[in-house]
């Protein structure tokens, strides 16, 4: 574990350069608003490599990403960057409703040959503020993980009732 100057660009590409070189690094990017100057290394380098070498050059990086509002935060410190990038092929995008599932994500994405971000909503660390109560959550198993690309299905659909509606 190492500080690094608070140097976006910096941090996501030692991040590439780490990872090529067989080291599984997780970083951590201070607050979502601060992504932008690393946007060049995560689309050119990291995203890339993966993706374009069919998995024969894998990139196992974790970056996490503290988002979105928490009672104070200001105009740049409150960003939601999910949809920047999502339309970056070649990095996974994971983002915990609570604390059971930043867990399970957080060791999946670790465990992943490819880049992933962790968006982590500023609620989560904070579960005294309104609103946020429902991200607390009894702590699973050690080994507990949550696969990435899967759905967790709260309630299946219900067929019958999915055929009358298209009937009528």
């Amino acid at each position: 574990m190492f500080n690094t100057p608070i140097q976006e660009a910096y941090i996501v590409g030692s991040t590439a350069g780490m990872a090529a070189v067989g080291a599984r690094p997780i970083v951590e990017i201070q607050f979502a608003d601060y992504i932008w100057p690393a946007l060049n290394q995560l689309v050119e380098e990291l995203s890339k490599s993966c993706y374009l070498s069919m998995g024969k050059f894998p990139v196992p990086a974790l970056i996490r990403v503290p988002v979105g509002a928490y009672g104070g935060g200001g105009p740049y410190h409150s960003g939601s960057i999910e949809s920047t990038l999502l339309t970056i092929r070649g990095i996974k995008v994971v983002y915990p409703s609570n604390a059971a599932d930043m867990k399970g994500l957080l060791r999946a994405a670790f465990l992943d040959p490819n880049p992933v971000i962790l968006l982590e909503h500023k609620g989560l660390y904070w579960s005294k503020v309104p609103g946020t109560e429902d991200a607390k959550t009894v702590e699973p198993a050690a080994g507990y993980v949550i696969p990435l690309g899967r759905a967790a299905v709260a309630q299946a659909a219900d067929h019958e009732k999915m055929a009358g509606a298209k009937a009528a």
